[in-house]
This record gives structure tokens, C-alpha cells and sequence, in this order.
């Protein structure tokens, strides 16, 4: 979140950031979605998949089900 001060008397709008919305946007996180559940359920790990530091692997013990290291 940003602050920013206006002038006196300046006529400001402010208003959120609405890229997300695009066809193209929405399209490319319908694909993204779609891979990510394809490969969760072919038991594959993307690059999509968030690792906590400090993990060998981002595994920790086991990993969750269904997902092996990459």
C-alpha cells in the first residue's frame, strides 16, 4: 500500500490495479491452473510450486502426497 500526498486543491482518482481482468490475463491463469493440476496429479512438481526456505529440497518430511522432488 502507497500513500501519496496531492497538492492542494489537485483533483486526484485513486483506484486499484485492474491488469488482472484482461482477457490475456485471465486466460493465462486459466491455463496456469489447469498445468498446475495436470501436473499435481501426473505426481510432477513445477516451477509453480513454492518452496519454504531452509527445506532440503522444499520436501521436508515426506512432502506433500501425491508430489515427488524434483
Amino acid at each position: 500500500m502507497y500513500v501519496v500526498r496531492a497538492p492542494p486543491g489537485a483533483e486526484v482518482l485513486v483506484t486499484s490495479h485492474q491488469a488482472y481482468c484482461t482477457r490475456t490475463a485471465v486466460g493465462q491463469i486459466i491455463d496456469t491452473t489447469v498445468q498446475n493440476i495436470d501436473d499435481f496429479a501426473a505426481g510432477l512438481r513445477n516451477g509453480n510450486v513454492l518452496v519454504p526456505k531452509g527445506r532440503a529440497g522444499g520436501q521436508g518430511a515426506g512432502g506433500p502426497a501425491g508430489v515427488r522432488p524434483a
